[in-house]
């Protein structure tokens, strides 16, 4: 992502007063491969963009000031045009990633080649993984890792913490070091394809173990553990009353998402709320613009909206945090050919 062109863009949102979709999230399917415990967003499959649709509004929203795009899902890989969009995000320039649960990798691996980082769930050793995400996700997640290592392509690892995983973000952190990779944690929370509210009660860590888990993990951090969360994202979770805290959402303001049907919304984790603006009637920028005036949002734990915010604000732990991982992203080197992880600590 170029810094200028981020600064500039918040620059002219302030002076102007108008949104500036800066980094953007397109859906591109509901389809997926897994059946996760806690997602139900392959329930929601439909008509998606056709690629020259998805490319028309790529185009749109990097006119308006885009300067960084996330593809999700779903699972994103399963696009038989997924090569072509990642072609044509790179030949404009923008800071491409995309958030895959890595079983299809092996197959993509020309395309991933192109991405700026790859986005892969972990959720802990084999046992844990599978219980969550089915037998053999944990080897193909694995499998993944290793392959895009070998190919220098960044991996950032994202788990979600729940009463299953809570105990094991050492092994995530490991596998992080091992493979050079930035692990990312966040706390299980409910959204627009959860399962059911009681569901993920049912999942949620205990508060006081929830809480001492995300102390070890702001101590990693300050030890400089590879940790793609930044020490205020932390600090916010911590916090029991972080809803209430100064933090401004721009949700809606600076970035925003696409679903797989071209309505609009301030975020991934409103994508299925009623009566969002369709990007293919109104246009992707005004559709942006309209997304968040009736949508109410009492806060997440989502690191990528939390992140976000920080950056945006520029919150100056949050700036240094992110330019950092541009470091380690330019200096990304495979080391000689490691061993593969088994269910046990690495």
């Amino acid at each position: 992502m170029s810094v200028l062109q981020t600064l500039g863009g918040l620059l002219r949102g302030r002076v102007t007063g108008q949104p500036v979709p800066l980094a953007m999230t397109i859906a591109l399917t509901y389809r997926c491969n897994l059946r996760c415990r806690y997602c139900q967003i392959w329930k929601e499959v439909g008509p998606e963009l056709s690629t020259s649709q998805v490319l028309a509004a790529v185009d749109e929203l990097h006119a308006a000031g885009m300067v960084r795009l996330g593809l999700t899902g779903g699972e994103p890989l399963l696009r038989d045009d997924f090569g072509d969009i990642v072609s044509h995000a790179r030949e404009l320039g923008l800071f491409t990633t995309v958030f895959t649960n890595g079983a299809l990798v092996p197959g993509q691996l020309p395309h991933l080649r192109q991405l700026d980082a790859v986005l892969l769930s972990l959720d802990g050793p084999r046992e844990v993984h599978d219980a969550v995400r089915g037998r053999g996700a944990f080897d193909g997640a694995i499998e993944a890792i290793r392959l895009l290592h070998r190919e220098r392509v960044p991996v950032w690892t994202n788990t979600v913490l729940t009463s299953h995983n809570i105990d094991h973000v050492d092994f995530v952190l490991d596998t992080a070091r091992r493979f050079g990779a930035l692990a990312a944690f966040q706390p299980i929370f409910e959204h627009s394809y959860s399962v059911s509210g009681e569901r993920v009660e049912q999942l949620r860590a205990g508060q006081q173990r929830q809480a001492e888990v995300i102390e070890q993990l702001l101590r990693h951090k300050r030890r400089g553990a590879p940790l793609l969360n930044s020490v205020p994202f932390f600090e916010r979770i911590l916090d029991p009353a972080w809803k209430q805290t100064p933090r401004q959402c721009l949700a809606g303001r600076y970035y925003g998402a696409v679903s797989p049907r071209g309505q609009v919304a301030p975020c991934p984790i409103l994508l299925q709320a009623r009566d969002l603006p369709d990007g293919r009637l109104v246009g992707y920028v005004e559709a942006f613009r309209r997304c968040s005036r009736q949508i109410r949002c009492t806060g997440c734990n989502c690191i990528a909206t939390v992140e976000s915010d920080l950056l945006f604000s520029l919150d100056p732990r949050a700036v240094l945090n992110t330019l950092g991982h541009m470091v380690h992203r330019r200096s990304h080197q495979p080391e000689a050919r490691t061993p593969l992880p088994t269910g046990d600590a690495p």
